[in-house]
């Protein structure tokens, strides 16, 4: 597995619409006749794990999430063949992703079956709309009006020659 992306669609607020690319890499000599089967776990992040990298690790493996749809595709790769494979599930009763409550999902993708797994990957996802509301200037999060915090700090204005005129002193003193 080479690697998979999710792009998520949320057509009535409870259910999400998931378009999976899955990319697969046959490396070696053989050709090889397997299934591609995929799975959706919960994240589970906690301040001992919040900066683990293996994605595996953060998963809750023992509750993967019921999905509708094709989740499985049999298929046989050839020597040294690429081959994207696009899948369409729905995940139901999904929580959104917001910067106050980062809810994380885990895309499990196996090549093989229960008794042999030639290869694993697995990636984090979150949920979430973002729109503009052209009709009243605002920036939406899942329906939610957003405030972007910080500030446009632009330490060269038109006019002014160089380096002597800005930086830490200059800004220092316009606060």
């Amino acid at each position: 597995v080479v690697r998979a992306d999710i792009k998520s669609k949320v057509p009535d607020y409870v259910n999400a619409d998931l378009d999976i690319n899955v990319v697969l890499y046959n490396h070696g000599p053989n050709e090889i006749a397997t299934t591609v089967a995929l799975s959706v776990f919960p994240a589970d992040i906690r301040d001992d794990n919040i900066t683990e990298p293996v994605i595996k690790k953060i998963a809750n493996l023992r509750r993967p999430f019921p999905l509708e749809g094709e989740t499985s595709k049999e298929i046989i790769l050839k020597p040294k063949e690429t081959r994207p494979l696009k899948f369409t599930v729905k995940l139901n009763n999904f929580k959104y992703w917001s910067p106050e409550e980062p809810v994380l999902y885990v895309l499990g993708v196996k090549l093989g079956d229960k008794k042999n797994v030639l290869d694993d990957f697995y990636t984090q996802f979150g949920i979430r709309e973002v729109r503009v509301d052209n009709a009243n200037v605002k920036l939406l999060i899942n329906s939610k009006e957003v405030f972007l915090r910080g500030i446009a700090r632009h330490e060269v204005f038109y006019g002014e020659s160089g380096i002597d005129e800005y930086g830490p002193a200059r800004t220092a003193a316009d606060f």
